[in-house]
């Protein structure tokens, strides 16, 4: 798809590029939202400790705690990840 985009309309393969990280970046805060709202309500539960996990921020109404918790930990393993340009071959 992308080698007929480029040869028949160049623009297009700029907006699909772009379309793709603008998904992308959608999908991921999604998930990462999805992982603190999971933390979230196994903290309320006491599966996990209520203090830290089952606490939500008064002003803007969300687990605060639990959203840095998951970015934190996403950036840590994050960093132990290959990059992309190294091949596994």
């Amino acid at each position: 798809m992308f080698w007929a985009a480029a040869r028949t309309w160049a623009p297009l393969f700029t907006i699909v590029g772009v379309t793709l990280v603008v998904a992308n970046f959608g999908r991921g805060m999604g998930a990462h939202i999805g992982a603190a709202d999971c933390c979230y309500g196994m903290g309320r539960s006491n599966a996990l400790p209520s203090s830290f996990f089952g606490a939500i921020d008064p002003k803007h109404q969300v687990p605060r705690n639990n959203v840095i918790f998951v970015g934190a930990l996403a950036l840590f393993v994050r960093s132990f990840l290959p990059t992309g340009g190294e091949s596994s071959f």
